[in-house]
């Protein structure tokens, strides 16, 4: 919680739908005590950040997601949005690694085609 006082009664005049969906997009644990104010509500501030987290989100592959890598197949384990970082599982080295910056950069403008693994999925950045 961020220590203010009741937003929703101190400064808030138009009160934004806020919706557990947006507490999910941002990686927040969906226990109500975490992502609810002492109001009982959820959390104003869900709103303000919920666009930027969709957008930076739509640059990141999905967890579950399989990615080549110069290692072999990675399946993504784990993504932080903020930090911009990718945890894949590699099983062939039995191993995971963490991508970021450059290397994450590098690596997702090179995943242009579906693979098998994802059969049906579109390329990212076609627009239907």
């Amino acid at each position: 919680h961020c220590g203010r006082e009741l937003c929703c009664s101190t400064f808030l005049v138009d009160f934004a739908h806020v919706s557990i969906r947006m507490a999910k997009d941002q990686g927040l644990s969906l226990n109500p005590s975490k992502v609810s104010g002492r109001c009982g509500r959820l959390m104003c501030c869900l709103v303000y950040e919920h666009d930027l987290y969709r957008q930076m989100r739509r640059s990141l592959p999905k967890v579950g997601q399989t990615i080549e890598t110069p290692e072999g197949p990675g399946r993504v384990t784990r993504i932080d949005v903020l930090k911009r970082q990718v945890t894949l599982y590699l099983p062939k080295e039995e191993r995971s690694l963490v991508l970021e910056g450059e290397a994450l950069d590098a690596l997702l403008a090179s995943e242009e085609t579906p693979h098998a693994s994802n059969p049906g999925k579109r390329k990212r950045n076609d627009v239907h």
